[in-house]
């Protein structure tokens, strides 16, 4: 079957263990498919007025580490007054052909995000994981200027920044650069329900394509604590032109864990034809 991408997820509810905040992608023809871009940015508090341009200059703008928050490395910010952060990241050249995304895992609380001068998206929230399509703005082997600009609303349901006792806005999560297919699955959900004696569980993957996908198929391997392969009844979903998919595969005398005892494990979805 050729693969197109690979994901692995270790956050099981069966088979799981301390290690499983960060998926591993594997994408046909590109090395690394997820960038990690943590490190120091530059940031100013008082932006100019085309602040989000390409061509307004940035080096003399005061560092700042991403991620982290903003009042903690001594940058005052106010409630409600836009604040942005800056940086260049190089498009790898494997990258051609592929969905580009920038992935946030937090930013608080509101947030508007340039790729190359050119307005992407738009997003609020404070903890919540969250994509840009960059594709359209981007090219491979050359670097892009990010500009993400962040306002910590004092309006906020949550008001964070209230429990905590101080402005706490800013990137608070790690950010990404991801490649990923044209097609690929996305949304997934995945459950472990026991049953009510907790010998027996139900394993259900479901999740969605970009777009219908005729002669491919979606295959699950579950892996257990000894990097082994679990048989399971029904490993393959034939998309058969679907955007949608949802297996169960049920689970005999699973081994159980608590917090004190996790168990390593993971769960590979591959689509492909």
């Amino acid at each position: 079957m050729k693969r197109i991408p690979v994901i692995v997820l270790l956050k099981l509810l069966l088979l799981s263990c301390s290690e499983f905040e960060q998926s591993t992608i594997y994408v046909d023809q590109v090395s690394q498919p997820r960038i990690c871009l943590n490190g120091v940015w530059k940031v100013t508090t008082h932006p100019p007025a085309a602040f989000w341009s390409d061509t307004t200059r940035f080096d003399a703008w005061q560092d700042i580490r991403v991620p982290g928050e903003c009042a903690m490395q001594g940058i005052p910010i106010k409630h409600d007054e836009p604040f942005v952060y800056k940086t260049n990241v190089l498009i790898p050249n494997d990258y051609s052909g592929k969905s580009i995304f920038l992935q946030f895992d937090g930013v608080y609380s509101f947030a508007r995000v340039w790729a190359n001068g050119n307005r992407v998206r738009e997003h609020h929230g404070g903890f919540t994981r969250w994509q840009c399509d960059i594709t359209p703005f981007v090219q491979a082997g050359k670097a892009a200027i990010i500009t993400v600009e962040v306002t910590d609303r004092i309006d906020d349901i949550s008001c964070a920044s209230g429990y905590a006792k101080h402005r706490i806005g800013g990137i608070l999560r790690d950010v990404h650069l991801l490649a990923l297919p044209k097609n690929f699955p996305h949304s997934i959900s995945i459950t472990a329900d026991l049953d009510d004696e907790y010998k027996h569980a139900m394993l259900c993957v479901s999740g969605k394509l970009e777009s219908p996908a005729a002669d491919s198929r979606i295959e699950l391997e579950l892996i257990d604590d000894q990097g082994q392969s679990i048989k399971l009844n029904n490993p393959v979903f034939e998309l058969d032109g679907s955007t949608f998919f949802s297996i169960q595969n049920s689970i005999k005398n699973p081994r159980l864990w608590d917090a004190e005892h996790p168990i390593p494990g993971g769960l590979k979805i591959c689509h492909g034809r």
